[in-house]
């Protein structure tokens, strides 16, 4: 049991002999799998995230994410990682409280929440609920909030996450 867990905590350069075996061990990592461990917890970290565009027609405000910083956890472990995805968080049937944001902007954190949960400074991955929504977000450099109440929020990511670094907690 304790050489499974040394093997858990070593870094995917340990394991590699070859670039090309870094890189599937990234793409591993990015699967949520790591050495057949699969990771328990991926969240947004709004704090830092940059926020590209925010765009409301229709009763559908979509806020873009241009580099969506995202922690990966495993269950038991100290240990976590850091990548960045673009991507769109999407709330249907919205109203929007106030004027929008200038952007290109960063977040400096906040709430989002669907029927009865509220995340504070964070989205779970995936997100896709219909019901009651709510978000309200501060942003670096500017007093102006987003506030937005709505019937549903998705939370839609492009491409593949980008590795950033490996963190003890």
């Amino acid at each position: 049991m304790r050489r499974n867990r040394t093997r858990v905590r070593r870094t995917l350069a340990e394991y590699a002999e070859t670039p090309l075996q870094v890189l599937e061990s990234a793409a591993r990592v990015a699967s949520g799998v790591v050495n057949g461990v699969k990771m328990d917890s991926t969240s947004i970290d709004l704090p830092g995230s940059e926020v590209e565009s925010i765009h409301y027609q229709d009763g559908r405000l979509t806020l873009r994410f241009s580099r969506a910083l995202i922690v990966k956890t495993m269950t038991g472990s100290r240990q976590h990682t850091r990548w960045w995805q673009a991507g769109e968080l999407i709330i249907d049937g919205a109203s929007v409280d106030g004027d929008l944001p200038d952007c290109p902007c960063v977040c400096d954190g906040g709430d989002v929440g669907e029927n009865i949960y509220t995340y504070r400074d964070m989205i779970p991955l995936p997100l896709a609920s219909k019901g009651r929504s709510h978000c309200e977000l501060r942003f670096q450099g500017t007093e102006r909030r987003l506030r937005v109440d709505g019937e549903s929020v998705t939370l839609n990511m492009e491409d593949r996450p980008h590795y950033i670094e490996h963190t003890r907690g």
